[in-house]
């Protein structure tokens, strides 16, 4: 399954793991991806895998109830 947020629910989520883990490098880091898979995910390029969404949500501290992500089939 892949995840696909709203603008809005995007900047939040990615806005509070920055926060958190202080530079995209080590958000990266920490979900074992490159930076640059990270800046299309951020800019909504790419959709999330429903994996990297739900480490997301809970490294960040947000409720998944916060949240209405779209979820689609993986390609």
């Amino acid at each position: 399954m892949r995840v696909k947020l709203s603008l809005q629910e995007r900047n939040k989520l990615f806005n509070r793991l920055k926060k958190k883990l202080i530079n995209w490098r080590r958000v990266a880091v920490y979900q074992g991806i490159s930076v640059r898979t990270l800046t299309d995910w951020r800019r909504g390029k790419y959709s999330l895998s429903l994996g990297a969404y739900l480490r997301f949500i809970k490294l960040s501290g947000l409720r998944k109830e916060d949240f209405h992500p779209h979820l689609l089939a993986d390609y």
